[in-house]
């Protein structure tokens, strides 16, 4: 286990389809982490473009994750603009998402959610057009994302409340800023484009309706098929079944990707379709990350995710 206090934060842009974009933005945030020799990396980038969405895994240490993420979302902030951006994913910011975690049991969330308010002030200070709303452990009530994302108005991609940093702005929209144990995200793609058929899968992963503990999901109709996307939270609370969770750190849990993907086929097969190919994390589970992150770190790598072995997805 790392002595090391290592967080990671899985920056969500709204853009998924400019390559140049997204390019400029991780050069960008290598050429800050070099520069400023702070301990950072970027772990990973995902891109989906039907959804016109990247994940930028950035990780390290406290001072080098806070000046890696706030150098690309000032970066992703000064070129796109969401006047002109669409996707099927919902959004509301051309920087749409900035969580932390702990990747090391040795950082605290209350840690990671002083941090996640210094990054939005930061990038405030250089960009003013930006506005924020907090969640979790950088919420003084402690709303979770999903709720927050429904006063915001995220669902109907329309800003129906006022950010809790910053003026709104249609340009740039307004960002989510959070601290919680990682989320890993887990997406599932049903050969069917049938609805009701989604909507049966939710109901039974979902915590909310009964299902695995720490897991969310969304239905979205993709390549011409169904994608059940999970959020897969880790949590401390006592497990309601311990045979579908593992446990990631001393006194915190994980639902098993298994686990949900077994359910997911059992409802498919009542309805004599299939998962289409194969089920994915997109990145790494925290115990991966913090891994790869120290080796990272150890070996001075700033652009991690331009490793021959871990091969970006574009």
């Amino acid at each position: 286990m790392s002595k090391k206090k290592l967080l990671a934060c899985l920056l969500n842009i709204s853009e998924g389809r400019d390559e140049q974009i997204i390019q400029t933005v991780l050069q960008a945030t290598v050429k800050s982490i070099r520069t400023n020799k702070v301990p950072a990396t970027i772990l990973n980038v995902f891109s989906n473009k039907e959804y016109n969405r990247t994940v930028i895994s950035i990780s390290g240490e406290k001072n080098g994750v806070k000046s890696a993420v706030a150098e690309a979302a000032i970066q992703a902030n000064s070129l796109i603009d969401m006047n002109k951006q669409t996707g099927t994913h919902p959004r509301l910011g051309a920087v749409d998402l900035i969580p932390i975690h702990p990747l090391t049991a040795n950082i605290n969330l209350e840690e990671c959610g002083h941090l996640a308010h210094n990054i939005a002030t930061d990038i405030l200070a250089k960009e003013p057009k930006s506005s924020f709303f907090f969640y979790r452990s950088a919420d003084e009530q402690k709303r979770s994302l999903i709720q927050r994302r429904k006063q915001i108005g995220w669902f109907s991609r329309k800003v129906v409340d006022s950010p809790d940093l910053g003026v709104y702005h249609s340009q740039l929209g307004v960002t989510g800023v959070g601290a919680s144990y990682y989320m890993t995200n887990f997406n599932i793609i049903i050969n069917t484009q049938d609805r009701e058929i989604g909507k049966k899968i939710l109901i039974s992963i979902r915590e909310k309706s009964g299902g695995f503990q720490g897991v969310s999901a969304m239905a979205f109709d993709y390549q011409n098929g169904i994608e059940i996307a999970c959020n897969v939270d880790m949590f401390t609370e006592t497990p309601a079944n311990i045979e579908h969770v593992t446990e990631v750190m001393p006194g915190v849990w994980r639902a098993k990707f298994s686990s949900i993907e077994e359910k997911v086929e059992q409802i498919c097969t009542k309805h004599n379709i299939n998962i289409r190919d194969n089920s994915m994390v997109i990145g790494f589970t925290p115990e991966d990350a913090a891994r790869r992150t120290e080796q990272a770190l150890q070996d001075g790598i700033p652009d991690y995710y331009l490793d021959i072995n871990n091969k970006n997805i574009m």
